[in-house]
């Protein structure tokens, strides 16, 4: 026989229907927030799983004899400004990319300054730091994450028009989680044209 009512917080388990002062209706609500959340990040476009390397030379050459390449290196778009941390300044990493199917494999080697890789590589080592998604609009889902607790490692901004595109490194303080999202220009043009 099936049991109705909202989750036992403690294992997950369906809780027997009954006035329970609120913990009933607060279930109704974290149901209603995650649906809206699913909705949200389900228009999320994967397109790069980025790594940290130590030595960009090395991680190259191992990955090229493994069969992935060739790489190039990556650089940002001319007047581009970033954040790392809140503070105006430019991130600190060395980028060379290829593609695998229609998913970029992106190789960061950090420099001495700051960025979210340098403290990826401190405090993990090497591997996976980051999984790219293309979103229609950046300023939204940022607004939405950081709602959210998340936080914003790493902001850059590819002109000075809401229209022009950018990227933010969030971590989304789940299992070690960090998602680069990206808005290309063209994906708000899109939009605007479109009515959304």
């Amino acid at each position: 026989m099936p049991v109705e009512g909202v989750l036992n917080p403690i294992n997950c388990v369906p809780m027997p229907h009954r006035d329970m002062g609120g913990v009933e209706k607060m279930g109704v609500i974290r149901r209603k927030e995650m649906a809206r959340a699913k909705a949200a990040s389900a228009s999320w476009k994967l397109e790069q799983i980025g790594l940290v390397v130590r030595d960009m030379d090395r991680a190259v050459e191992r990955f090229s004899l493994l069969g992935f390449g060739p790489f190039s290196p990556k650089t940002l778009p001319p007047g581009v400004r970033e954040w790392v941390k809140g503070k105006a300044t430019r991130a600190d990493v060395k980028v060379k990319a290829t593609m695998v199917g229609k998913v970029e494999l992106e190789l960061c080697q950090p420099g001495p300054g700051d960025s979210p890789h340098r403290d990826y590589l401190e405090s993990k080592g090497e591997g996976i730091q980051h999984i790219q998604f293309r979103v229609a609009n950046l300023q939204k889902e940022i607004d939405r994450l950081t709602g959210l607790g998340c936080t914003v490692l790493l902001r850059a901004s590819f002109g000075d028009k809401a229209s022009s595109g950018g990227l933010a490194y969030i971590d989304l303080d789940a299992s070690g989680f960090i998602v680069e999202l990206a808005e290309r220009p063209k994906d708000r043009l899109t939009r605007a044209k479109s009515g959304r």
